[in-house]
């Protein structure tokens, strides 16, 4: 007897009238739990995300307000610093100023004290 590879047409459509097929469906009472729960987790998640969002833009704006007080300070210090250092400038203007004359006084002196001792040689050498 030869071996038979594939099943006759007889025999495929007499082992199908003994099979049952299982519906592949849910009860529906089970599906709206899990659909009620997934909605439930789905509404808790969105709310902690909308918590973490707010929460996240106070932080955020304590930030910015910080950020904005210490660029007032900055630019408060900025112009201290201009301010000094204009102020630098204009006294270190009147110290060459003042050095100038101090140096052109001590010169005028100087020729003074020769002067004076000129005289006094020769009204010495006069009076004798």
């Amino acid at each position: 007897m030869p071996l038979r590879r594939t099943p006759d047409k007889q025999m495929e459509s007499d082992s199908d009238a003994n099979v049952t097929f299982r519906k592949k469906s849910r009860p529906s009472n089970i599906g709206n739990t899990i659909d009620n729960e997934l909605l439930t987790q789905i509404s808790e998640l969105k709310q902690m995300f909308l918590e973490f969002k707010t929460n996240q833009e106070q932080k955020f704006e304590k930030i910015y307000s910080s950020f904005d007080e210490i660029k007032k300070q900055n630019r408060d210090l900025c112009n201290s610093i201009d301010f000094l250092s204009t102020s630098c400038d204009s006294l270190k203007e009147q110290i060459h100023k003042l050095d100038t004359e101090c140096q052109s006084n001590y010169q005028y002196i100087m020729s003074l004290e020769d002067r004076l001792d000129k005289i006094e040689a020769s009204s010495r050498s006069t009076s004798k």
